[in-house]
């Protein structure tokens, strides 16, 4: 008698169905894709929005209002325009703030507080030493009296400047974004 089933079970060769090779491209296409934007550095303008609202957080010297300040020269990279309400003089890679407020001794004692904690105790004792001198030369031109900065550093650098103009005091904090490649 013949039989008619075989001795050995023949082995169909198994083919990986389409969906799942796709899939596991795709998998790693998303992986590698997230890895890049991971490892990339942040934009200057996410920088320079960061670094405003840290600035803004903290605030100027005490009892000084922030001024969109007429006496700053624009050039056509920058404008001012509102921050959560504040005026700000805004750039592509930076921004500056001004505060103002009435010459006054306690005025001169604000700002040189704020100096000193916002920048270098040597910039709070450089806005003693000059402020009220120059409140009380009320002179109707600009008159800077102090100024710091921080050096330039992967995160940018923060530049301090206080002027006078007749009996108004002006703090300007003013912040320039890390020199990176534009192309992104």
């Amino acid at each position: 008698m013949t039989e008619t089933s075989p001795a050995e079970p023949v082995t169909v060769p198994r083919r990986r169905r389409p969906i799942v090779v796709a899939l596991g491209i795709l998998v790693v296409v998303v992986v590698a894709l997230a890895a890049w934007v991971w490892t990339r550095p942040p934009s200057p303008t996410d920088e320079r929005d960061a670094a405003l609202q840290g600035v803004l957080a903290y605030g100027g010297p005490s009892g000084w209002q922030l001024v969109s300040d007429p006496g700053l020269d624009v050039s056509d990279q920058t404008e001012w325009t509102q921050q959560d309400g504040n005026p700000v003089l805004l750039g592509a890679n930076g921004f500056t703030l001004v505060w103002s407020t009435t010459g006054t001794p306690e005025a001169c004692a604000a700002l040189a507080g704020w100096a000193a904690k916002r920048f270098t105790a040597d910039a709070g004792k450089d806005v003693t030493a000059s402020c009220p001198a120059a409140v009380a030369a009320k002179s109707d031109e600009d008159r800077v009296f102090a100024g710091q900065g921080t050096e330039p550093g992967e995160h940018g650098r923060y530049l301090f400047s206080a002027r006078t103009r007749a009996d108004v005091l002006f703090a300007g904090l003013t912040y320039e974004g890390p020199d990176r490649n534009a192309l992104r």
